[in-house]
């Protein structure tokens, strides 16, 4: 584990801090920790999210190919990158930022690996139990219509009028 909380970047010339760590897990095909911040651009306050990728030793997961897998594991950020902005597109979810790769440095867990940043707006945010445990059927079905729409764009983009089968 390895805590982003009080821990500061620069990334694209801006310096960011993250305020407080909301996820982490590790994703084993990459040998990469993952983890969601919520964090503030130091130069104007402005609040932000940061979604943060790092290499971990890949001999510590039975990694061989490396460098097949680093650049499957930069194919698979570059498709986080463009959902983000697929969502933003449609008007849902937050807004992307930028984004960037940089060399991770003495302060990560694996200082000879990459770090990957995906920066993005903050969206509000609240206790979605107690917020849905609130909400009526009408509501909930609603919720779901939107959710739906958001996965036929993002899976079936290319498909005039959405799926076809």
């Amino acid at each position: 584990s390895f805590d982003f909380a009080g821990r500061g970047r620069i990334i694209k010339g801006r310096p960011i801090m993250s305020e407080k760590q909301l996820t982490e897990f590790v994703d084993h095909r990459f040998a990469q920790r993952q983890a969601l911040t919520l964090a503030r651009y130091e130069d104007t306050g402005d609040p932000i999210m940061l979604k943060i990728r790092y290499d971990l030793p890949p001999e510590s997961f039975g990694i061989t190919d490396i460098e097949e897998t680093r650049e499957r594991a930069l194919d698979r950020f570059l498709e986080e990158v463009r959902l983000v902005e697929q969502v933003q597109e449609i008007g849902y979810g937050l807004a992307y930022i930028e984004h960037a790769r940089q060399p991770a440095g003495p302060r990560f867990p694996y200082p000879g690996g990459n770090a990957y940043f995906i920066v993005m707006s903050r969206v509000p945010g609240e206790d979605l139990g107690r917020i849905f445990r609130q909400l009526s059927d009408n509501q909930l079905g609603g919720i779901r219509t939107q959710l739906a729409y958001i996965l036929e764009y993002v899976l079936f983009p290319s498909t005039p009028g959405g799926m076809a089968f």
